[in-house]
């Protein structure tokens, strides 16, 4: 019985002694130092410039037959063909007897008799150039301006003349060679690789679409040195960019 009790004695004691040994909780530790940032990343390379549309073949130097105008400068004026020497005069003609007047007739649309758009039919057509005659399209082409556009048969794609054709493999150039009876217009084609000339299979091309502006349009009253840069700078002031025809067929209200 006495060994009990001892037995006992001892559990109590070492029950408080557990009890008397354990603390309170103690405070939070202070945080730790903030690592280093890390070193930032190498900046990426720069893209490769564009091509201007006066670089018909690409190559980022001014060749010889992209001067158009011939003014020693490489810019946008030289994304157009250069104007034809003047036409000589005809002679008067004899003066026809006067018709009978007929009966006024009923008010028209309002209209642009100042620009009017002419379609040369390319179906069939074959070759390297396409010349014609524009006396075909005005009698007096020395009062007009021109834009041209060759319509691709497979894509019904429209393009700008002179400038980049079918995409960046082959180009266009535009040359205008005026005589006294005949004011003729020669289109080549080329190969951007080496500036070669393209031969255009039959069944490419759907035809040729030429806007001709008259001197009396207001796009013509700007003063400067020849049509074709009247009408270039006043699109590019509209805001019209002259490779889409639609836009510029939207523009004189053509469409």
């Amino acid at each position: 019985m006495k060994t009990i009790r001892i037995t006992v004695m001892a559990v109590m004691c070492m029950g408080a002694m557990l009890v008397s040994c354990s603390g309170e909780d103690g405070t939070d530790g202070v945080d730790g130092i903030p690592g280093l940032d890390g070193v930032d990343g190498v900046n990426g390379a720069d893209g490769a410039d564009g091509v201007s549309c006066w670089d018909l073949n690409g190559n980022g130097i001014g060749d010889e037959k992209e001067d158009v105008n011939e003014d020693g400068n490489y810019d946008s004026l030289d994304c157009q063909g250069v104007d034809g020497q003047d036409g000589a005069d005809g002679q008067d003609g004899v003066d026809g007897q006067d018709g009978v007047d007929g009966q006024d007739g009923a008010d028209g649309q309002d209209g642009n008799a100042n620009v009017f758009y002419y379609v040369l039919n390319l179906q069939g057509f074959s070759g390297n150039t396409i010349n014609f005659d524009i006396l075909d399209v005005v009698s007096n082409p020395q009062d007009y301006a021109f834009l041209f556009y060759i319509k691709d048969d497979q894509f019904s794609l429209y393009n700008f003349v002179p400038g980049n054709y079918r995409g960046n493999l082959q180009f266009t150039t535009l040359q205008f060679k005026a005589g006294q009876n005949n004011a003729d217009v020669t289109i080549g084609f080329f190969n951007k690789a080496d500036d070669s000339s393209y031969f255009v299979p039959e069944g490419e091309l759907e035809s040729l679409m030429i806007v001709a502006i008259e001197k009396g349009t207001q796009v013509l009253n700007l003063n400067l040195k020849s049509p074709q840069e009247n009408v270039l700078s006043e699109l590019k002031a509209a805001g019209v960019d002259v490779n889409d025809y639609h836009a510029v067929a939207a523009y004189f209200g053509l469409e």
